[in-house]
């Protein structure tokens, strides 16, 4: 699918390559982008015609005209997603971590971070921007590359080991990026397996399986509590506009 493998381009693409920028265009302004002509799409972006001729071989497509047909096509989809009602125990959690935010940067192992590809575009229907960290590298790294804050929630994700795992094993970036976030007092969310629920992590959400398929289940049903949660702040402030 097209929006997927934009979404890998951009997550896995420096900020300042023209792979993130062409692929953040197309699924920010994908009506615009489908409509415009190459010319106009050329101009606008600041590429020339040969970067933009192989961004769409990169894609998969022989030109930028099969990629304005794919695009319209998936994006004009209705998109659904079927949110869970009975949240109460994760409302608890999620509801203060995201109140006011309007970033979630997850972190954790690719192979779990690639299930949440499909969420990606339904925060983004909702005006939420979720950012996986698909590529290698540092995590620290990667947090000040998009200038991380207070009005951003990090997620960490990890499926493989748990909590206490990951801290005793001081070669691990995980206890070098705990202690970042600490520093930098931002919000932060643990979800994963769990030696001890209040081990170092105040705020986690614990992944009770032992069976991959199961892991990346729940750890989707986390993604579409939060979906609600931010749903639901966004009817409270229609409904309670602040003065």
């Amino acid at each position: 699918m097209i929006v997927d493998r934009l979404y890998i381009l951009k997550t896995t693409s420096s900020l300042d390559s023209y792979d993130f920028i062409i692929a953040s265009y197309l699924l920010a302004h994908w009506q615009e982008a489908c409509s415009e002509k190459m010319a106009t799409i050329i101009s606008k972006l600041g590429v020339s015609k040969s970067t933009l001729a192989r961004f769409c071989k990169k894609l998969g497509y022989r030109c930028f005209t099969e990629v304005q047909y794919v695009l319209y096509y998936e994006m004009s989809a209705h998109h659904k997603v079927s949110l869970p009602q009975d949240h109460a125990s994760y409302e608890q959690v999620l509801a203060p971590l995201l109140k006011g935010k309007r970033r979630i940067i997850v972190l954790g192992s690719a192979s779990a971070l690639a299930a949440l590809l499909n969420y990606v575009q339904l925060f983004n229907e909702l005006h939420y921007e979720l950012i996986l960290m698909l590529k290698g590298g540092s995590t620290i790294d990667f947090l000040n590359e998009h200038q991380v804050d207070e009005n951003d929630l990090i997620v960490y994700v990890s499926l493989q080991r748990s909590n206490l795992e990951l801290q005793i094993d001081y070669l691990d970036p995980y206890i070098e990026t705990l202690f970042w976030i600490r520093e930098h007092h931002y919000d932060f969310l643990y979800v994963g397996k769990m030696a001890h629920r209040q081990e170092i992590e105040p705020d986690s959400i614990e992944i009770q399986t032992e069976s991959i398929s199961e892991s990346l289940f729940q750890l989707g049903s986390v993604f579409e509590h939060m979906l609600l949660c931010l749903k639901q702040q966004e009817d409270k402030q229609i409904i309670c506009p602040q003065a």
